[in-house]
């Protein structure tokens, strides 16, 4: 009976007629009601006989997010845990959520229409349009690079994870300090016309707090600590994680408390949001002056000692005036 109405009511879905306008409109919010309902109660053949009375409604908010770094395979790692049976994925990355409405920002997967829905709506209503496809899983997951932009962006944002988000867990991949410069510079020559005709060193010395706040890891995440305890915050290292992919996802999911067996058999991991123009470049272009080198790797040795005595071990970096500067 459902599949028919459904059917029914989905090739109305262009009619200009007020009933079936609201009649749509009914079964694209029907979510909200529970989170057992997945997507409508036209949907889920499963549940008819469910009571509504005696269910008690759930605040429906991520409790699953990564925070970061930029380039260190957060892609990645969202499109791929979200296939497991028990982790719905937010219809977007970068939705955005966790910073305040006029600071949200534009991103090439949305459509211009859909971008200028994004910055005037409420965080409710950005949630409704998210979670579209809800069937009851156990983690809602939610992910941005944004959140670890401190104090450039998204410095509201542990705050509001803190006030809108249900004892959530954390996770947070770190790459080599150097190497995430290079492909942030990378990613953004691609798309700012402001960095298209400017070379590693040149924009590093035009613009270098983004370049360097953003790889400073302990910083990042010692906003949430604040907020969070630390058993809550998974960190994991991009080079162990491009290593061996699913034996970190197994850790990813032990943490979770999910079963990793089946996903882990069924894994075909897939890379996303690679900086493909890398090639485009010889080694020498994109090594560094001594005078850059010295200014990035100061504070950079500063915040990576700080990081290992959080974690409790040695994080193999290599930093070396050799491997990264110029001859």
């Amino acid at each position: 009976m459902f599949k028919k109405l459904k059917k029914a009511i989905e090739s109305k879905r262009n009619s200009k007629n007020p009933f079936w306008k609201a009649l749509i409109h009914l079964k694209d919010s029907a979510w909200r009601t529970s989170p057992y309902l997945g997507n409508g109660w036209f949907t889920c053949n499963r549940y008819e006989g469910f009571n509504i009375k005696n269910f008690k409604r759930k605040k429906l908010t991520p409790n699953l997010i990564i925070l970061g770094a930029m380039k260190s395979g957060t892609s990645s790692i969202f499109h791929n845990l979200k296939k497991h049976k028990d982790i719905f994925g937010l219809n977007n990355k970068e939705s955005g959520l966790f910073l305040d409405p006029e600071k949200r920002i534009n991103h090439p997967n949305w459509t211009t229409k859909n971008s200028e829905i994004r910055f005037n709506l409420s965080d409710k209503d950005l949630l409704k349009i998210m979670l579209r496809g809800y069937n009851g899983e156990r983690y809602i997951f939610d992910g941005s690079t944004y959140y670890t932009k401190y104090p450039t962006q998204g410095k509201e944002s542990p705050k509001k994870i803190k006030k809108l988000s249900q004892n959530p867990k954390l996770l947070y991949i770190v790459r080599n300090p150097i190497s995430r410069i290079i492909s942030h510079y990378l990613h953004l020559k691609k798309y700012l016309k402001k960095l298209k005709n400017l070379n590693i060193n040149t924009a590093l010395k035009k613009y270098p707090k983004s370049f360097i706040n953003f790889s400073l890891y302990y910083t990042q995440i010692s906003q949430y600590l604040k907020h969070f305890p630390k058993k809550d915050i998974k960190i994991i290292i991009f080079e162990e994680f491009i290593k061996n992919e699913k034996k970190t996802y197994k850790k990813i999911l032990k943490f979770l408390g999910l079963d990793s067996k089946d996903f882990i058999k069924n894994l075909k991991p897939k890379i996303y949001n690679k900086s493909e123009n890398r090639k485009s470049f010889k080694k020498e272009e994109l090594k560094l002056t001594k005078n850059n080198y010295k200014k990035i790797t100061k504070p950079i040795k500063e915040d990576i000692r700080k990081l290992e005595a959080l974690l409790g071990r040695k994080i193999n970096w290599d930093l070396s005036e050799k491997t990264w500067v110029k001859k």
